[in-house]
């Protein structure tokens, strides 16, 4: 089991800050600590998950990063434990409890409440199926992933890119957050050659909503509540749900509450059986953790109190715990699925191989869950045959009677009709394989025509663009030679007004050297008159 669990802080004036450590006298080293803090921030600096071992301890570390945000601290949640424990079966438990412990930081009793953390933290290695699936629905990026997917299988990268671009958020590997997918069995992965990647399909989905407790109404009429109770409990039942409409952010809330140790541990009670609160005590070790557990339940009008001989709950009363509105989380087979991915294929809005194969895992989950469903039923009907074939036994046992005296009438008349039965259901499975097939087949072939109707649509196309291509450069090479014409007119227009101009000039500057020369002249003559 874990040694103990420690919260630190970084401060930049001062480096690495303890905030708490449970229990107290963990330990480990305030340097040990900053090797696993130095050890997130050394990457991205991005809130994630890290598990580790440290050098000359016998410890490995499961750690959670919160990242670095604007105007917020960094915060390290770290959990540490023997070096044969496996940390990565802890990565649930502490992201899902991380941002809870950063909210409590402050509080007077933080250490106490980290100890209740710590506990809760050991119960939480293995998720139960329905926890699991809670789990899907409350993370906002597994929800994403959701959404998308149920509009048909897609390529790793290309959903990895459309993550980022939600989120805002950098995903080194996609595989992370598609784990929990996986393990719930809501998703399956192909490698796809026709576009050289791994791809994603959708095989399950699904739901999360409150329902009727019609087990635990069964109980109350069984002897659980008297009559005046009954009729109170299902006035607040029918009251509850004339008004109740499913929304995101109310399923959200109760998939947080199961994923509460505790509260999944009293629901789970409540599922079956109406208790008193005093009964309830060894489900939730301390009385404070069953009051908060009680309380929070009742708030999100999950559970009702009765007084044990009344309606109303007294003051020191022990009260009738009751479950007045259950909360499921279920996968089911995505049937809208079929109809989604054709219509995309006649948009041409998906790869025909990845339409393909997501039809293919999509008739292979169908065909498992029938199969698990007779079985289902063959057992049932076992065990009520069973229960049906038990004597009644009153006063002694009686010793069973000799083979002479049993009467095999019955049984000999219900052989042929369980045969009769085994050959219809065996008939039915091999119409619905065949016709399974046959679907297939034709699917495949639809396909195959696609692809070859695209081929043609993308070589006619490559003609066509070919085609303009040519012509464009045929008109680019017009209006080339156009330009170049235009230019060499434009410079013999240019070189023949230059040589008028000069020639313009040459005659002007012979004018006026005439001009000059004749007034020299007649100043000579004026001199030599004025010399006589």
């Amino acid at each position: 089991m874990p040694h103990g669990l420690s919260v630190c802080r970084w401060d930049d004036k001062v480096g690495l800050r303890i905030v708490g450590v449970y229990p107290r006298n963990l330990g480990v080293s305030e340097d040990d600590m900053l090797r696993v803090f130095t050890a997130h921030a050394m990457g991205k600096p991005e809130a994630g998950f890290l598990t580790m071992t440290l050098e000359g301890t016998n410890l490995a570390v499961a750690s959670f990063y919160t990242g670095i945000l604007r105007g917020r601290d960094q915060f390290c949640i770290m959990l540490f434990m023997e070096l044969d424990e496996e940390p990565r079966s802890y990565e649930e438990g502490l992201t899902l409890a991380s941002s809870e412990i950063v909210e409590n930081i402050g509080e007077p009793e933080f250490v106490e409440y980290m100890g209740e953390v710590f506990e809760k933290l050991k119960r939480m290695v293995e998720l139960s199926v329905e926890q699991r699936l809670a789990k899907v629905f409350v993370d906002h990026e597994t929800r994403l992933l959701m959404h998308k997917l149920a509009r048909g299988g897609i390529p790793a990268e290309e959903l990895r890119e459309w993550l980022e671009l939600q989120t805002g958020k950098h995903y080194p590997d996609l595989g992370l957050v598609t784990l929990p997918l996986l393990r719930s069995g809501l998703v399956e992965e192909d490698w796809i050659n026709a576009v050289s990647d791994n791809c994603v399909f959708l095989v399950n989905d699904l739901l999360g909503a409150r329902f009727p407790p019609e087990q635990v109404i069964k109980l109350a009429k069984g002897g659980g509540l008297n009559k005046e109770q009954l009729r109170e409990l299902e006035t607040r039942v029918k009251s509850f749900f004339e008004g109740y409409q499913w929304t995101e952010e109310d399923t959200i809330m109760m998939g947080q509450l199961l994923l509460d140790p505790d509260i999944y541990d009293v629901t789970k009670t409540l599922r079956r059986k109406i208790t008193h609160k005093s009964e309830l005590a060894g489900v939730v070790e301390k009385e404070a953790s069953l009051d908060n557990v009680l309380r929070r339940l009742e708030q999100a009008q999950v559970i009702t109190k009765f007084g044990a001989n009344a309606i109303e709950v007294a003051a020191k009363d022990d009260p009738l715990i009751v479950l007045m509105a259950d909360v499921h989380f279920e996968s089911f087979f995505p049937e809208f699925l079929v109809l989604r991915i054709q219509e995309r294929l006649e948009a041409k809005d998906i790869h025909p191989d990845i339409a393909k194969r997501h039809l293919e895992l999509l008739s292979e989950t169908y065909m498992r869950m029938r199969e698990k469903m007779k079985e289902r039923k063959k057992r049932k009907e076992e065990e009520e045959k069973a229960e049906e074939e038990l004597p009644e036994m009153e006063g002694e046992m009686v010793p069973p009677p000799e083979p002479a005296e049993i009467e095999t009438p019955e049984v000999l008349e219900s052989a042929p009709a369980d045969e009769e039965e085994a050959k219809r259901i065996k008939k039915e499975e091999e119409i619905a394989r065949k016709e399974e097939q046959k679907r297939l087949k034709e699917e495949e072939k639809r396909l195959k025509a696609e692809e070859k109707q695209k081929k043609k649509d993308e070589e006619k196309a490559q003609k066509e663009e070919e085609k303009k291509r040519k012509e464009e450069e045929k008109q680019k090479k017009k209006e080339e030679e156009q330009k170049r014409k235009e230019e060499e007119k434009r410079l013999k227009e240019e070189e023949k007004q230059k040589k008028k101009e000069e020639e313009q000039k040459r005659k002007e500057e012979e004018k006026k050297r005439k001009e000059e020369e004749k007034q020299k002249k007649k100043e000579e003559k004026k001199k030599e008159k004025e010399s006589s």
